[in-house]
């Protein structure tokens, strides 16, 4: 067993924004947040999958939404309080163990806030092992998970059942609810009895994204594939995501980086370099912060870093779920983009 502490607090925000790529959140949005919560009500259990009872419920919390939208409209307490006390009303009498959907960005941080509040555990886990932006984007829904329900829930404390008839229906719905609560809105889907986690979950996420975190100087398994400054970023909300574009440029090369919440594609001078499902980041070479895509400014000098994905993530059933083709672009025979 580990925990999370207000020392390791540092350590989770750093590793989740790496396998973030981009997406999922600042984790700097909740991590004030977060250490108020550790100071009130102590350390957070985090279990493995040999230590937890195989007779509880696993409940996957996480943020939908734009990631721009949630530095204007900070997630509160409301959101996560009502839609766990909605859990516990269709779950009557269930043990809960609570995970992020995904490790990557904010919603690294989005379980331990019901975890602390409730003194309930986190297992060290998650449904993707990085950050990618739609719920059938998950491990359950490529392995065929029949289940096509969610629980959404507004900051003003609104909470809403969907239901579906396929993940795809259930990805359209979700992104449609959370529009209408303003981009910004708390989410668990997924869940599942623990005797069931083989099927479903990328094990050691945390302690992936804990490690990570030791140090800005050395990160451990990532490979620098470029370097330069931002001169120009194109920003623009579509259908809940943000989608666009950011232009490196060092003296030899011109790097694009193409995302849609997360870093997708990264070419130089129009060759493709990296591509989903690899972990793209960029770190701003002063701070060694790693820069989330709504965070991309003109005139920062950044490093361009991949990490290898979760083996999930390298199989070919698993990543033709998330290749370039699914989220729009190609590239043809000259390396020109199109989208």
């Amino acid at each position: 067993m580990n925990i999370l502490t207000i020392k390791n607090l540092d350590q989770l925000c750093y590793g989740a924004a790496l396998l973030g790529s981009g997406g999922g959140g600042d984790p700097d949005v909740l991590k004030d947040y977060m250490h108020y919560l550790l100071n009130l009500h102590g350390p957070v259990k985090i279990i493995t999958t040999t230590e937890m009872e195989l007779d509880a419920l696993v409940v996957p919390i996480a943020l939908i939404g734009a990631p721009l939208i949630s530095i204007e409209r900070i997630p509160n307490a409301k959101m996560f309080i009502n839609l766990f006390d909605k859990i516990q009303s269709v779950f009557a009498n269930k043990k809960i163990i609570l995970m992020p959907v995904e490790i990557g960005g904010c919603n690294a941080m989005t379980p331990f806030i019901l975890a602390s509040m409730y003194s309930l555990p986190v297992l060290d886990a998650d449904l993707i092992g990085r950050a990618f932006p739609k719920i059938n984007m998950c491990k359950p829904a490529i392995m065929g998970m029949t289940q096509q329900t969610a629980f959404i829930a507004s900051a003003l404390g609104e909470v809403v059942c969907i239901e579906a008839e396929t993940m795809a229906e259930l990805e359209d719905k979700a992104r449609t609810v959370a529009t209408a609560f303003g981009c910004s809105a708390a989410i668990t889907t997924f869940i599942f009895e623990a005797n069931q986690y083989k099927n479903y979950v990328i094990e050691g996420s945390i302690s992936r994204a804990l490690e990570l975190g030791q140090s800005s100087q050395h990160i451990e398994g990532a490979s620098i594939i470029g370097t330069g400054i931002i001169t120009d970023v194109h920003h623009a909300i579509e259908n809940g995501f943000l989608k666009g574009y950011v232009k490196i440029c060092s003296k030899q090369h011109e790097f694009m980086v193409f995302f849609q919440n997360e870093y997708l594609l990264v070419t130089k001078s129009n060759q493709k370099i990296a591509e989903s499902p690899t972990i793209i980041s960029l770190i701003e070479s002063r701070s060694r912060k790693a820069i989330t895509s709504e965070s991309l400014r003109f005139g920062l000098q950044v490093d361009l870093v991949t990490l290898i994905p979760p083996d999930f993530w390298l199989t070919p059933k698993a990543s033709s779920q998330v290749s370039l083709r699914v989220f729009g672009y190609e590239l043809n025979d000259a390396g020109l983009l199109y989208v």
